[in-house]
């Protein structure tokens, strides 16, 4: 069932195709990015719309919390060694 170890074309690929921050911010210097959210946000496009004002909010305010629920029916011990180094 394992598919472990090497095999040719495996792994991450060089990062060549990845856009620089220093790349990025050149094209971006070259338009108003307000007036571009501003497009998306009045796009005709309902998704568009909806996707642009997520990114927007979320970066304004922070992602919204999700609640994580972890049931277990068996009992389980939690060992903690605390040590001071130095003086």
């Amino acid at each position: 069932m394992g598919h472990g170890g090497m095999r040719k074309g495996a792994g991450r690929k060089p990062e060549s195709n990845v856009m620089k921050k220093a790349t990025a911010g050149e094209i971006l210097s070259e338009v108003d990015e307000a007036e571009l959210w501003k497009q998306l946000l009045n796009s005709s496009n309902e998704r568009i719309a909806l996707d642009a004002l997520k990114y927007l909010t979320d970066r304004r305010d922070g992602k919204v919390q999700q609640a994580v629920s972890l049931e277990n029916s068996q009992p389980f011990e939690v060992k903690l060694t605390v040590q001071t180094i130095g003086t």
